[in-house]
Formats: structure tokens, sequence, C-alpha cells
């Protein structure tokens, strides 16, 4: 049998970017396989800067 599969469904508000940071640091588990993120013509432009900023902390927290 293989092991479960972890998905976050990141919608770049406050709840889920500070569920996968916390768990980027190790603070929750377990460690999420993959996020979800439906991207459309119509996301405000500040949702897009909140996944590229999580993105960069993310990488950051991987260098450490």
């Amino acid at each position: 049998m293989s092991e479960p599969i972890h998905i976050i469904s990141l919608g770049a508000g406050v709840q889920s970017s500070t569920m996968s940071l916390m768990a980027a640091a190790g603070e929750i588990t377990p460690m999420p396989t993959a996020a979800v993120f439906a991207d459309t013509p119509m996301a405000l432009w500040s949702v897009r800067l909140s996944i590229e900023q999580c993105a960069k902390i993310k990488r950051a927290w991987k260098r450490l």
C-alpha cells in the first residue's frame, strides 16, 4: 500500500497561507505533498502577489 497524499487547498488567504508556511517551517504536520491553487484571469493582483511571497518564504525555510 502506498503512502497517503496530503493536499492543501491554497486560496492565498490568511488561513491557507499561514498553514502552508507553518508546514514548511515544520510547525504542523504532515507536510502537504501538494497544494492546489486555481488561478483565474479575474484573480486580484494582491492574490498573485501573496502566492509569490509565500513561495519565497517557503524557499527561504528550505535553506535553513
